[in-house]
């Protein structure tokens, strides 16, 4: 029996959403070509914001046999989806930075 160990950042991912009170999903799976991925999908509402702030990351074992991260997705109330690193996606869910407040100039 294999055991998981999920991808550190992943895991800091998920303590940052437990810790904040955001909502998520962690799904561990193998695709159609038999390789494991584990994604998450982290969604909350921002105080004082009619549109939830929701991220999307996934990492893959493709090719190399290690997680990598495969794909980072982000939208909010001024961004609809984009491409995002686990650093920015880390300061959304930690309320460090958020898409409704404008940012300064």
């Amino acid at each position: 029996m294999t055991t998981f160990t999920p991808p550190k950042a992943l895991a800091e991912l998920v303590d940052a959403a437990l810790s904040h009170g955001r909502s998520f999903i962690v799904q561990h799976g193998v695709d159609s070509g038999d390789s494991p991925f584990v994604s998450i999908a982290v969604k909350w509402l921002p105080e004082g914001c009619g549109v939830p702030t929701e991220i999307r990351m996934t990492w893959h074992t493709r090719a190399t046999g290690t997680y990598r991260l495969f794909s980072g997705i982000a939208c909010g109330i001024y961004r609809d989806w984009h491409d995002v690193t686990v650093k920015r996606a880390m300061e959304l869910v930690t309320g460090a930075d958020c898409f409704h407040l404008p940012r300064a100039a």
